[in-house]
């Protein structure tokens, strides 16, 4: 299902007009219905607000997701790794095994862990 099926359907399962959704962002009901036609992609704050509203994700309506929202286990488990990242990043993790990191392996460490962050991210 493409990105203006998905907002079709998001919008009627909800029960809201086209015109409902277009004030909810803030545009008009034409705009808006070029989004669902395929006639014009929404920028990038539209879809954050559709998907907020609707209570999915930005990966799922842009089809990089099949699964609709993460469930609280994956949204805990995604928070904690990027929260490493960021202790990492920010020098407060300085070993693991009481072994330093050296400069090319604390960057090793974040681009593995930014691949980490981007798999869990697409399991939305």
């Amino acid at each position: 299902m493409n990105l203006c099926d998905k907002l079709r359907n998001e919008r009627k399962k909800h029960k809201l007009t086209q015109q409902q959704v277009a004030d909810l962002i803030g545009i008009t009901e034409s705009g808006y219905g070029f989004y669902e036609q395929g006639k014009r992609k929404p920028p990038y704050d539209h879809l954050q607000a559709l998907a907020q509203h609707y209570g999915v994700t930005t990966d799922y309506l842009l089809g990089v997701s099949d699964v609709p929202h993460m469930t609280e286990a994956q949204s805990r488990s995604l928070r904690s790794i990027i929260q490493i990242r960021e202790d990492l990043a920010n020098d407060l993790i300085l070993d693991v095994d009481d072994k330093p990191f050296t400069p090319d392996g604390k960057e090793e460490a974040l681009q593995e862990l930014d691949r980490l962050i981007k798999l869990r991210q697409l399991q939305k």
